[in-house]
């Protein structure tokens, strides 16, 4: 959708804003784009971050914008490797192409185990992860 969106978006005129939800997402039997796991998810991302790239070419905002997307980009990626069954050394050295992984900026405590192709410590690091969220959930029941 987002691809899509800033390949659309530089084309129009005018643009609207509707204040209600047009469509929903159904999270949860895992038949849906969102519910399933995507071994290439940190390409994906990175297509997303390119297109952002190109619709914002080289506007006055858009080092910040894109920085701040490149951010969010590794953030996302890092958390959706530990919340899914992911292969780690793939996953990881895709995520070590991206531009978007080359161009974040905000120090991120795993950057160097993946710049380094250290699985071992970042299978550990989502090991302590899902621990954590075990034990909070049980905590919170």
């Amino acid at each position: 959708d987002e691809v899509f969106t800033c390949q659309v978006l530089p084309n129009c005129r005018r643009i609207g804003v509707v204040n209600k939800p047009i469509y929903n997402y159904n999270v949860g039997d895992g038949s849906s784009l969102i519910g399933r796991t995507h071994q290439d998810y940190c390409r994906k991302c990175d297509k997303v971050y390119q297109a952002w790239k190109v619709m914002l070419g080289g506007c006055q905002e858009s080092a910040n914008i894109l920085a701040k997307k490149a951010n969010s980009f590794v953030f996302r990626c890092y958390y959706y490797a530990f919340e899914r069954q992911v292969d780690i050394q793939r996953y990881f050295s895709h995520l070590r192409e991206t531009t978007f992984f080359k161009e974040h900026t905000d120090k991120i405590k795993f950057d160097d185990a993946v710049r380094n192709e250290n699985y071992a410590k970042l299978s550990l690091e989502k090991l302590k992860y899902q621990s954590k969220v075990r034990i909070s959930s049980i905590l919170h029941k």
